[in-house]
């Protein structure tokens, strides 16, 4: 038996996937009352058959499928066309040959074929195609991207991930084929297979975080309060509270923390909870006793208790009859009627008048009344000797 070819077509490049038809036409010569069944396959350089076969163009005979092999009776000089079509792979070089198979009629369906010692070899280019992949953020903060170079082959899986930023979250991808159809997807990270080119954009929403509150604890040690203070600060907004003192107290410091403050209003920067203490004290006076030493008069200005450092005001009035002479503060004594001196302790002024038309004693002490006596004693003594002399 001679089976020879009488011709094929087929594409020279195809694109993985892609459905194109393949011909393959052969004949018979062999003298008539020979009957066979032949068939076809086409094979890669490994011997896996790439190639499906569809129909056998001869309507009037029956033929079968045997994967690989698509075969039919073959009747002597009548040429046959066998349709079929490649199977995707993704191999870019692919040589191949064409087998010719036949064995009797008679042969049960899967029994050995004969194969045609010389084949028929022919080299087919697959054609990868492949899509484009970009990726961007559509909406929020944060970053997206896709593992590989950004172009994949036709029916790979391209995986996107989205990356949200400090206070966001991811919520979703939107995914767009061809320029046109959208979807929209939950899934992060996101497989997607590409059969076309395709657009990926990452959503993220932002995620609402309640403000920091910082807190100011004050209190008092002491009698007396305060002004100002908030419950609840901003991290680095000041605080500022004034201490009060209460009636008869004074205020002695703050106490912010490890820090001492000795102004009655400060201002703190809030920065992490505090506590502010304010100090006050039972406030010391000094008390100024008023006395008329000698003469007669009084005096104003006087108060009765002054607060330390505190100036003293008096003013010495003579009665009617009398001029002022002196006052005595402690050891100090001053000469005008009007003094000022300052209240670093307790201290007693001592007033002096003296009468009309007399003078101070020379050397300031003792007074009017030591004068009148100095007096008396003159004309006793005066008296004495005039007596003596009688005699």
């Amino acid at each position: 038996m001679t089976v020879r070819f009488e011709g094929m077509t087929f594409p020279a490049k195809v694109a993985v996937g892609q459905r194109v038809d393949i011909t393959v036409t052969i004949s018979n010569d062999d003298f008539w009352g020979q009957f066979w069944r032949c068939g076809v396959s086409i094979k890669d350089q490994a011997g896996v058959p790439f190639v499906v076969w569809d129909d056998i163009e001869h309507p009037e005979l029956s033929y079968e499928y045997e994967s690989p092999v698509i075969s039919a009776f073959m009747m002597p000089n009548q040429p046959w066309t066998f349709h079929g079509h490649y199977i995707q792979t993704p191999d870019i070089l692919y040589p191949a040959e064409i087998q010719l198979h036949w064995r009797d009629v008679n042969a049960s369906a899967g029994s050995p074929w004969n194969t045609e010692p010389t084949s028929y070899v022919f080299t087919v280019t697959i054609q990868v195609q492949s899509f484009t992949l970009e990726v961007s953020v559509a909406q929020g903060q944060g970053n997206a991207y896709f593992e590989g170079g950004g172009v994949y082959p036709a029916g790979s899986v391209a995986t996107v991930t989205a990356v949200p930023a400090t206070n966001y979250s991811f919520d979703h991808w939107r995914v767009t084929w061809g320029g046109s159809v959208t979807d929209v997807f939950p899934q992060n990270p996101l497989g997607i297979t590409m059969n076309d080119n395709v657009v990926a954009e990452a959503f993220f929403r932002e995620i609402w975080i309640p403000p920091t509150y910082y807190y100011l604890t004050v209190g008092a040690v002491g009698n007396g309060s305060w002004t100002g203070a908030k419950s609840s600060y901003l991290p680095g907004e000041t605080a500022t509270v004034t201490a009060v003192p209460g009636d008869g107290n004074e205020f002695v410091k703050w106490i912010v923390g490890s820090e001492t403050f000795l102004t009655p209003t400060i201002s703190v920067t809030m920065n992490g909870n505090k506590t502010a203490t304010a100090y006050f004290q039972a406030k010391t006076t000094y008390a100024l006793a008023v006395q008329l030493a000698q003469g007669s008069g009084s005096w104003a200005g006087a108060k009765t208790t002054y607060n330390p450092g505190e100036t003293a005001t008096l003013t010495a009035l003579p009665a009617t009859g009398f001029k002022f002479w002196k006052w005595v503060v402690g050891s100090q004594t001053l000469t005008t009627a009007a003094i000022s001196f300052t209240m670093n302790g307790n201290k007693t002024a001592k007033v002096y008048f003296i009468p009309e038309g007399t003078e101070p004693p020379p050397d300031g002490g003792g007074g009017i009344g030591s004068g009148i006596g100095m007096v008396i004693l003159v004309i006793l003594l005066a008296l004495g000797l005039s007596g003596k002399k009688k005699k």
